[in-house]
């Protein structure tokens, strides 16, 4: 998922709108800002992590 985001952006897509925003989880932090950066993210899963997004 990580080297084909735009190929998989559907399932990256469901998957983020399905987890749980934990502030803390760093994991969760580079992959919500490398989709964002690669353009992935619709602007309802920008709106739920805000928080993380660089």
């Amino acid at each position: 998922m990580y080297a084909n985001p735009i190929e998989l952006a559907p399932i990256i897509q469901l998957i983020l709108t399905v987890m749980l925003l934990d502030e803390e989880d760093m994991m969760q932090f580079v992959y919500v800002n490398h989709f964002n950066k690669e353009g992935v993210l619709t602007q309802e899963l920008k709106l739920k992590y805000k928080s993380i997004i660089e």
